[in-house]
């Protein structure tokens, strides 16, 4: 199916993974990429429960050339070097309760496995003044936070206790956070 395929866009919704139910979806391992030759440039996984996100799923040869993950669904794991081999990951979108719910079970290895490669000096740095092949890259992982966020009670989203989870965080891997308030 994905041989020699071109998609601007693949989501996939409503995949659960529980005792009761199991609809999710694995990828079986090409033999070798170049033969696969596909370019898939932005891939969802939303309204989905109890993922573990892994080679099966996200595989690193069908997803190769994917510039933007969105991830808006209750994850039960990463696995750990998922992202090692991501070359084109620029962006990866969360939803930040998923995301910290995640985290606080998890830890953050599995960011911290992004661009391992890659050491700047960010005190220094600026991205003007970046090498060209680190400038690309670049990853993003950016919170969408809902538009009411502005206007009720944001207890439910973090917690001081929190931040401790983002102590070993890799910025110096090129790897930023940024947040969005959606409309």
């Amino acid at each position: 199916f994905f041989r020699h395929s071109r998609i601007y866009r693949l989501v996939f919704q409503y995949m659960i993974d529980s005792y009761v139910r199991k609809n999710t979806i694995e990828f079986t391992d090409p033999t070798s990429p170049s033969e696969l030759d596909s370019v898939i440039l932005i891939f969802g996984i939303t309204n989905s429960h109890g993922i573990n996100l892994n080679w099966k799923l996200l595989n690193p040869k069908i997803f190769a050339q994917t510039q933007l993950l969105i991830l808006t669904c209750h994850f039960n794991s990463i696995q750990v070097d998922l992202f090692k081999s991501f070359r084109n990951l620029r962006v990866i979108n969360f939803d930040p309760i998923s995301f910290l719910q995640l985290i606080r079970r998890q830890g953050i290895e599995w960011i911290e496995n992004m661009n391992s490669d890659v050491n700047v000096d960010l005190r220094v740095a600026t991205f003007q003044n970046l090498d060209l092949n680190l400038r690309r890259r670049l990853i993003i992982i950016r919170f969408l936070f809902p538009r009411d966020f502005l206007f009720t009670s944001n207890s439910h989203y973090g917690y001081d206790k929190d931040f401790c989870l983002f102590a070993q965080f890799p910025f110096n891997q090129l790897v930023l956070i940024a947040v969005n308030i959606e409309n």
